[in-house]
């Protein structure tokens, strides 16, 4: 089984280019020399694990960027990977690029996925997935519309791309982020249809739904499952979950985040590594949602040791889009917005990802053009550099 590594080994100044062998145990670096590294590395059945050091609040947040897989059948990072001399002002920035499996291995070819894979290695750039676990009846990759999607079959389906992403030169992954798997089992699962789960401490106003309950229960089961399989098959890359707000309150992401940390804790294996907020900013503004409460977010977050990130993007496009209000500038407003109101309310993430998810037709480069993806990028690392969220008071 092919490791793969995490940040704190192949990202290092010394290190350009590491590669493993499992048969000795050892790094080999690009220019033929051999460096044991046994007191790094911990081994596995069926791989070896390279641990990250624990996160610092001191540290400087690292960035990462998300493409819109879905013009063009991804023609953004199409884009990005044949014309990547037009973005070389935002990769200063970043610590990488991140993708959805099941997309990439859709709408791009053996040659587009091994051109992309050796551009992130000249760039000296992580990569990352955002996978799926639970979903509801009509999710678009499910073979029966009237199915849904639990752990087991999730993990099938990822195992079955990524022997292909291997051979293709896919030698890392950074981190997986599982996406939205409670805001699926809450809304996207009739009540009906969900099973019974070992029950889970609640908080606040779950206490006193016995639906949610339920649902995040049921989420907290599935995702643990999920955890333990990617674990033992990848046990350097980091796992994290991405859930949204206000979909979601603070009582229902610490029921369901407790549930997964002290369910992980029960079979033994590591945690969730990060949680990663995907904030419709928009509707917090128009519902007159305070600012403040995804700040109260981020701290009980903190409080529990899971490193906080939040997902910058225009929420407000598909409203404007809608309305046909939007603009070549809506996209890079939007996240600017996002960022200040975020700032105003001391926000301190611990990670930064500007990821466009929409159907938004702006090309992704040159990052020279505002209005671009990876231009837009620029113009929120120009306006908040990642250092400047622990330089404040």
């Amino acid at each position: 089984m092919t490791t793969f590594l995490s940040t704190a080994v192949t990202r290092g100044a010394i290190f350009k280019r590491l590669f493993v062998s499992e048969k000795t145990g050892s790094i080999t670096v690009s220019n033929g020399r051999t460096l044991l590294f046994f007191a790094l590395c911990l081994f596995c059945s069926n791989g070896l694990a390279v641990e990250s050091p624990a996160p610092s609040g001191q540290e400087v947040p690292k960035a990462w960027i998300m493409p819109t897989p879905w013009v063009g059948n991804g023609q953004s990072l199409r884009d990005m990977i044949n014309r990547g001399d037009e973005w070389k002002e935002t990769r200063k920035h970043i610590a990488g690029v991140g993708y959805w499996p099941y997309l990439l291995n859709q709408f791009h070819s053996d040659d587009e996925i091994r051109e992309f894979f050796a551009k992130l290695r000249e760039w000296d750039l992580g990569f990352g997935f955002e996978v799926v676990v639970v979903k509801g009846p009509g999710w678009i990759h499910l073979e029966d519309p009237k199915s849904t999607l639990d752990a087991k079959s999730a993990f099938a389906m990822f195992q079955k791309f990524a022997p292909r992403f291997q051979a293709l030169g896919m030698n890392r992954v950074d981190w997986i982020s599982m996406e939205s798997s409670f805001i699926a089992a809450r809304t996207g699962i009739p009540i009906d249809q969900i099973p019974d789960a070992r029950p889970i401490e609640l908080f606040g106003t779950v206490k006193n739904d016995p639906d949610a309950a339920r649902q995040i229960a049921y989420g907290v089961e599935e995702t643990v499952s999920y955890m333990a399989m990617m674990r033992k098959a990848y046990p350097g890359t980091k796992l994290g979950l991405i859930e949204p707000h206000p979909a979601l309150s603070l009582d229902e992401l610490k029921t369901a985040v407790l549930g997964i940390q002290k369910g992980c804790a029960e079979l033994g294996i590591k945690g969730l590594e990060f949680f990663r907020l995907d904030l419709d900013w928009a509707r917090l503004e128009r519902e007159n949602r305070p600012w403040g409460d995804v700040k109260k977010i981020e701290d009980m977050f903190e409080e529990n040791g899971i490193p906080f990130s939040v997902i910058f993007w225009a929420s407000d496009w598909p409203y404007k889009k809608e309305a046909g209000t939007d603009t070549p500038a809506t996209w890079r407003e939007g996240v600017l917005h996002c960022a200040k109101k975020y700032r105003e309310a001391g926000g301190t993430p611990a990670e930064i990802v500007i990821a466009d998810w929409n159907w938004t037709t702006a090309p992704s480069v040159p990052d020279s053009d505002p209005d671009t993806f990876t231009g837009s990028s620029l113009e929120y690392f120009k306006a908040f550099p990642p250092a400047s969220w622990r330089e404040r008071p």
